[in-house]
């Protein structure tokens, strides 16, 4: 799961590194910062747009590739199990949980890139005000919002888990691949609450 909390850091630092590796004048940087905002903008709708029309992966060590679209087809090494209408069901109740948790990463994504824009804009405007508190502020009151996105993450979490155990018990081609566990959502709560 911590694979979910490290898209908002690589963007934050990506953002920040182009930011601030630029040797040009300081009007100019902060168009930079908006141009690297405009790109991760860019790139986190492509990757909503590509979660609604294609099929999930699902990966489990030592197991193929597998995948789950949202009328419930689930193909394993690209060949489509057959399935009950209620596995299906149980699937595309699975496939939607598990869209809420990417949409939910895309979303922390989204805000980690915006924040990182906003310190680079607020590092550049202190070296006119010297006003280090209230930027400090504004940054803090932006990363709480973070934090918070990423505990309702967990709460999906908590969702996708039921659906999973729900499919599994229902379609043993499934099994391998319920591998979420109560341990790796209590681990992201303890995430989300330590960078909180």
């Amino acid at each position: 799961m911590k694979s979910l909390f490290l898209l908002p850091l690589v963007l934050a630092l990506a953002t920040v590194q182009a930011g601030c590796r630029q040797e040009e004048p300081k009007s100019e940087r902060k168009s930079l910062v908006d141009r690297v905002q405009a790109e991760v903008e860019a790139g986190l709708a492509e990757a909503r747009k590509e979660l609604a029309t294609k099929p999930l992966e699902l990966n489990a060590g030592g197991q193929p590739e597998a995948t789950i679209a949202a009328d419930g087809t689930f193909r394993i090494a690209g060949k489509e199990v057959e399935v009950t209408p209620e596995q299906r069901a149980l699937l595309q109740a699975y496939h939607k949980e598990l869209l809420a948790v990417a949409e939910s990463g895309i979303e922390i994504g989204g805000q980690a890139a915006a924040l990182a824009g906003t310190a680079v804009k607020e590092a550049l405007a202190n070296v006119f005000t010297g006003d280090e508190a209230a930027i400090e502020a504004k940054v803090e009151a932006e990363a709480r919002k973070i934090a918070s996105e990423a505990m309702k993450l967990c709460d999906h979490l908590e969702g996708l888990r039921a659906a999973q155990d729900r499919v599994a018990e229902a379609l043993p081609a499934f099994r391998p691949y319920a591998r979420l566990d109560q341990a790796e959502i209590e681990e992201c709560r303890k995430d989300a609450a330590e960078h909180g």
